[in-house]
């Protein structure tokens, strides 16, 4: 008999994820000494720049989300949230200028590169910044607000607007680029969390990504025999598991997510155990040099 390729352990996934929610509440472990998350100086940051406006706020974390991708989230918001650029072209965040500037002949990529500074995997996103404003522009009045309320200020009908289809004609390609199921999953997030309740939120799962991942393969809850596809372990396998315990265990999808992603940041990339919940159940921290390069998982990593 063929041996199954990915096999999912539910009783340690459900421990695992009970465990680490438990300790992110109580303010036990990595939650006793972290307690701001890294987008959380951004908005403050964006709040202060744009005088306390909400719609500001959201085109910005809306515009700059694509960027966390393949970068490290802390590392990323702390440069901008450091940089002095960013104040002085704040602009960037507004899709009028946005696309007054490009008209005008400024090189809004470039500006935005030397801005932002993101990761060079994540640096490609930049491509897509005028169109993106472009289409708040002409379709929502500016304001990523307007373009929520167009589908109904529903979490999942705007997950299912901003996610590229696979292998989706142009024709079926949504009007805003950069999203994917990970980063429309987390804009998603965040829009509900600080600025707008959104209906459904608590039904979309989390973004899923290597940190998250990682923890659910390192502990067991996910048997890797060969290696697989990120997007058949990330988005096929972990996100449909997490919304089936959220939804039977009663825990709300942004306290696993944040929970495990920032055990997975914080305590295997600096290997402080001492600081992890479950560090009795792991097995060891795995290597993400595959994830990046090949797109893949592998078995042998679950043993490092």
């Amino acid at each position: 008999m063929r041996q199954e390729s990915i096999k999912i352990d539910e009783s340690r996934a459900i421990e695992v994820i009970t465990r680490t929610v438990k300790a992110k509440r109580d303010h036990t472990f990595i939650f006793e000494i972290q307690n701001e998350f890294p987008e959380e100086k951004f908005i403050k940051l964006m709040g202060e720049i744009g005088e306390n406006n909400p719609d500001y706020s959201l085109n910005s974390l809306f515009l700059i989300t694509p960027l966390v991708r393949g970068d490290d989230t802390f590392k990323f918001f702390e440069r901008v949230t450091n940089y002095p650029l960013v104040k002085e072209n704040s602009w960037i965040f507004e899709p009028q200028k946005v696309v007054d500037a490009h008209n005008s002949g400024i090189d809004v990529k470039e500006v935005c590169r030397q801005t932002l500074r993101p990761g060079s995997y994540s640096g490609s996103y930049l491509n897509q910044w005028v169109h993106n404003c472009q289409i708040l522009v002409d379709h929502y009045q500016g304001n990523v607000r307007q373009f929520f309320n167009i589908n109904d200020n529903n979490a999942n009908e705007i997950i299912k607007k901003l996610v590229v289809k696979p292998r989706a004609k142009t024709k079926e390609k949504p009007e805003f680029r950069g999203f994917g199921p990970k980063i429309a999953t987390l804009t998603v997030q965040w829009a509900n969390q600080y600025f707008i309740p959104l209906e459904d939120a608590d039904l979309i799962g989390v973004p899923v990504d290597f940190q998250v991942s990682r923890i659910l393969i390192q502990t067991g809850a996910i048997d890797i025999v060969d290696p697989q596809n990120v997007f058949q372990i990330t988005h096929k396998t972990i996100l449909p598991l997490i919304k089936d315990i959220c939804k039977k265990e009663d825990i709300k999808p942004k306290d696993v997510s944040e929970s495990l992603w920032l055990i997975g940041s914080r305590c295997c990339n600096s290997q402080r155990h001492d600081l992890c919940p479950i560090s009795d159940l792991c097995n060891g921290a795995i290597s993400r040099e595959s994830y990046d390069k090949e797109g893949k998982f592998y078995p042998i990593d679950t043993r490092k």
